[in-house]
């Protein structure tokens, strides 16, 4: 069974010279260089305690967190609320637009039937996440989790009724709003209907699996049981998942030796470039993965042999693992000498290669967000970095403090 409740959130109380833009973020895992250090020069922002770790402490974090709260920079909500949390964003020329409810999930083994996962985690970055966590006794950002749908009481019922908080349009032209949603009338039914419900974790994997942990450690607290989460439903138009390239690094690596490696896995055709791979593995029906060298040689490669029974084998980046990385690059280098690195946007894919800094990189599709649900429900754990859920739920607007 589901917990999904209200609580007090402690909020970002604004002077009057301040945005909203300047206490929040992106998450912790999607910002880096500049855009990190513009972040962290601001007083408040919530990058200050989420990435505020130095040789992978974070008192400092503590401390600043401590002292948000004592001289009321945050403050804690008067009741116990969820918070609507809607992002408009433009998709091309098309305007979207994602509803979600924050509130508190109750935290459960996987395999209990309630929280489901979809892809598989890396645990250095959860021990990271832990030590935060033990530092502050507070969630500074939220997992994100889909459910089926919102049946007969989703947020059009209610959302006119909220009372709006935060609305700030950031970089990307993404407009966050965040509004409470107090009357009890309805953060109880929103409570009951959660309770017949399954969540699949479409983000924040290492988040929950660490506040997991957490709770583990001392399962006589109750604060601890629970994690900050934003619930959104797969039937959502704006519910949005990019695929994760691969780019590789490989020592020693021989293009036309790869080549011949890949024949013995799969059909190999050659195509001419970015565009025209893009289009031609958009049209291909069954499991097909675009291959880019350094040299500018670009192919649109199909397994020869699967188990068509198996629904896996629909899953792009399970191809890449399966095939690619261990039967094809295995085969030619030890796993120390292949780096793996991984973005979304096929043009930053186009111009990183371009700079000639990877060996070569593996374009995969979209994955089919209903056949994901499907294979998440059923007990199958996909590859990490399968999917990238857009937008991300930014941080810094509603906290989860444990004291």
């Amino acid at each position: 069974m589901v917990r999904f409740h209200p609580f007090k959130a402690y909020l970002p109380n604004l002077s009057r010279e301040e945005s909203i833009l300047d206490r929040v973020s992106p998450p912790y895992d999607v910002i880096e260089g500049q855009e990190l250090t513009r972040l962290r020069g601001k007083q408040y922002n919530v990058t200050r305690v989420t990435l505020g770790g130095l040789d992978g402490s974070y008192e400092n974090s503590s401390r600043e967190l401590a002292e948000w709260i004592s001289k009321r920079i945050l403050i804690e909500d008067g009741n116990e609320s969820f918070y609507l949390y809607r992002q408009s964003f433009s998709i091309g020329q098309e305007r979207c637009s994602r509803v979600g409810l924050v509130g508190l999930l109750g935290l459960e083994e996987y395999g209990k039937g309630g929280i489901i996962p979809h892809e598989e985690t890396d645990p250095k970055v959860k021990e990271d996440r832990l030590n935060l966590l033990r530092a502050t006794f507070t969630h500074t950002e939220s997992i994100f989790g889909l459910i089926d749908d919102w049946g007969d009481f989703g947020p059009e019922r209610f959302e006119a009724s909220t009372q709006k908080l935060f609305e700030c349009r950031d970089a990307s032209g993404t407009l966050h709003s965040i509004s409470r949603v107090s009357d009890q009338t309805v953060t109880n039914r929103i409570a009951d209907m959660m309770r017949g419900k399954r969540i699949v974790i479409a983000d924040g994997h290492h988040r929950y699996e660490t506040a997991l942990r957490y709770s583990n450690e001392a399962p006589e607290i109750e604060n601890r049981r629970w994690v900050l989460a934003t619930i959104s439903s797969l039937k959502d138009p704006g519910v949005i998942a990019f695929p994760t390239h691969r780019l590789l690094r490989v020592q020693g690596m021989k293009e036309d030796r790869v080549i011949e490696q890949t024949r013995s896995c799969f059909e190999v055709e050659h195509v001419d470039g970015f565009e025209t791979l893009e289009q031609s593995l958009r049209i291909t029906k069954g499991p097909a993965l675009g291959v880019i060298f350094r040299s500018g040689n670009a192919y649109r490669i199909v397994p020869i042999t699967y188990d068509k029974n198996d629904p896996m084998w629909q899953i792009d980046s399970f191809v890449f693992q399966k095939l690619m990385l261990k039967k094809v690059l295995f085969s030619i280098a030890i796993p120390d000498e292949i780096e793996v690195e991984y973005d979304h946007d096929i043009l930053s894919v186009e111009r990183k290669m371009r700079l000639g800094a990877h060996d070569m990189s593996v374009l995969l599709r979209p994955p089919d967000l209903e056949f994901l649900w499907k294979l998440a429900v059923s007990g199958r754990i996909l590859p990490k970095k399968t999917t990238y859920f857009w937008p991300k739920i930014w941080s810094g607007f509603v906290f989860y403090r444990m004291t």
